[in-house]
């Protein structure tokens, strides 16, 4: 594992993690700079400035294209959650400066909830148009504090999150499958033979009881739980061989990692989702809005 000396990031730039993070996305330069309406070299000279600063290399060049190196797959990792987070912040700050009415919605970034919170969003729009409305993604602990904070006015999640929570009410809104994902080396056979005994890595830190509750169901326990808030970490976690996750059909989907992945069960098992709200809120949209799911 890579480590960086702190003072080796002073000086580095918002530009700099922009071009860092496109390349590591697409893993072609020349795609990169068509993205950031920069030239080619342009992207080369940010990569290589920020290599000196660093010290290590971040991409190995391959016959089309390049491909991270562990210190590129590590600081990519770290970086990519922050710059989100960054880029949703400043879109927010900007938002607020609109006097319109506006509907701030949260979805968990899988793509049968993304579908559903886009879905519902295009029909509250066209029932209401002079209602702006803002979708965004985020993981579990976002979701919450930031609906509990007052950014969010409505979040699209996992129903076992949200249920029963004191001041948060929610609706239950439909299913969307899951399965457990673990490296592919493991083996074959079913749940029980594969995962038992094995870490179990979740993003949701109070999903912990559910989750044993559903490998229970499926006949083995995991050896312990660990938890991350991010899927990159979930994903390097299966890449290296280190244990196993739950989550929806997409869960490596743009993964600098892609591990093979190993899926059980073939038919996947159900997950409800809601959409949920704080009880006191006070925004007259929002009512309309839960109604379009």
């Amino acid at each position: 594992m890579a480590v960086f000396e702190t003072s080796r990031f002073r000086g580095f730039t918002i530009q700099q993690i922009e071009v860092f993070l496109t390349v590591a996305k697409h893993l072609n330069y020349s795609k990169a700079a068509r993205e950031l309406y920069l030239s080619q070299p342009a992207v080369s000279r940010w990569i290589k400035k920020t290599e000196d600063m660093l010290g290590v290399r971040l991409f190995r060049r391959k016959n089309r294209g390049v491909e991270l190196t562990p210190e590129g797959l590590e600081l990519y990792t770290k970086l990519e959650h922050v710059y989100q987070r960054f880029r949703v912040s400043v879109n927010m700050a900007m938002r607020d400066m609109i006097s319109a009415p506006k509907m701030n919605v949260g979805c968990l970034n899988a793509a049968d909830i993304v579908e559903r919170t886009r879905a519902a969003a295009e029909r509250f729009c066209a029932e209401n148009p002079q209602v702006d409305v803002y979708c965004e993604m985020f993981n579990y602990v976002e979701l919450r504090q930031k609906l509990i904070c007052g950014e969010l006015d409505a979040i699209v999640t996992l129903d076992f999150d949200v249920r029963g929570e004191k001041y948060i009410r929610s609706k239950p809104i439909g299913a969307m499958k899951h399965y457990f994902f673990f490296p592919k080396a493991w083996g074959d056979g079913d749940a029980a033979a594969v995962l038992g005994g094995r870490t179990l890595l979740l993003e949701v830190h109070n999903g912990e009881s559910h989750y044993r509750e559903i490998c229970r169901r499926f006949g083995f326990e995991p050896a312990q739980v660990r938890f991350t808030n991010s899927y990159l970490e979930v994903t390097k976690a299966i890449a290296s061989g280190d244990s196993f996750a739950v989550g929806g059909r997409d869960l490596a989907k743009e993964s600098p990692f892609v591990p093979e992945l190993g899926r059980l069960p073939e038919e996947g098992f159900d997950e409800e989702i809601a959409v949920a709200w704080l009880e006191s809120s006070q925004n007259p949209s929002l009512e309309r809005f839960v109604a379009m799911f």
